[in-house]
């Protein structure tokens, strides 16, 4: 294999593992169960 096409073909592989990366860490961080802040902690003193 001469080695542009590797270099393509290992840019390719970088950029989806990157891709698929992303979505998973998006996934599980919109899957958390969010609790609302406590009121005292919004008023103002």
């Amino acid at each position: 294999m001469d080695r542009p096409k590797f270099v393509a073909l290992l840019t390719g592989a970088f950029a989806l593992a990157l891709g698929i990366g992303y979505l998973v860490i998006v996934q599980v961080l919109d899957n958390r169960d969010f609790k609302p802040a406590p009121i005292e902690s919004l008023s103002s003193p």
